[in-house]
C-alpha cells in the first residue's frame, strides 16, 4: 500500500517544477522587454537631445560670425544684422550686455532654450549664459467620469 502512494509523487514533483521554471521565465522574459523599452525611450530623449544641441551650436557659431565679421563698426549694428538674419531670436538690452535668447523645436516637439550674452565690453564673442530643455506641456485626461457610489447600510 505505501508504494501505491509514492508512485505519482515524483510526477507531481516534475509538474511542479516545471511550472516554477515556466513562470521565473515568463517574469524573466516580462522584465528585460521593460528594460528594453527603456532603453528606447533613453536613446530617444539622447538623440532628440543632442540633435537640438547640434542646432544650437549653428546658432551660436552664426552669430559668433557676424559678431566677428563686424568687429570694426558699432555692436548695434551688429545687433540688427543678426535680427535679420534670424528673425526668430529675441533680443534684450541690458546696460552691460546684451541678451539673444532663442528656442529651438524639433520633430517630436522637444523644445530646447539657448541664452547668449554679448558683453559691451567685449563685442566680437557672444558667451552662453544657459542651455535647457524645456518641459512638454501636460494636459489632463477628463475623458474619465467618476460617480458618486451609493452606500448600502446592512443592519
Amino acid at each position: 500500500m505505501m508504494l501505491r502512494n509514492r508512485r505519482g509523487s515524483s510526477s507531481v514533483l516534475v509538474i511542479l517544477t516545471f511550472l516554477l521554471l515556466m513562470v521565473f521565465s515568463i517574469l524573466a522574459i516580462s522584465s528585460s522587454y521593460a528594460d528594453y523599452r527603456l532603453a528606447e525611450k533613453n536613446a530617444d530623449w539622447t538623440r532628440e537631445y543632442y540633435l537640438l544641441e547640434g542646432e544650437a551650436s549653428g546658432f551660436i557659431s552664426s552669430i559668433n560670425k557676424v559678431l566677428k565679421e563686424n568687429r570694426g563698426i558699432e555692436l548695434e549694428d551688429s545687433i540688427r544684422i543678426i535680427q535679420s538674419t534670424h528673425p526668430e531670436a529675441e533680443i534684450k538690452d541690458y546696460p552691460e550686455f546684451i541678451e539673444i535668447s532663442r528656442i529651438l523645436k524639433n520633430d517630436s516637439g522637444s523644445e530646447l532654450l539657448l541664452k547668449m550674452e554679448i558683453y559691451r565690453l567685449a563685442p566680437d564673442q557672444a558667451i552662453v549664459s544657459a542651455v535647457k530643455i524645456l518641459p512638454e506641456d501636460f494636459e489632463y485626461d477628463e475623458s474619465i467620469e467618476f460617480e458618486d457610489v451609493e452606500v448600502i447600510e446592512n443592519d
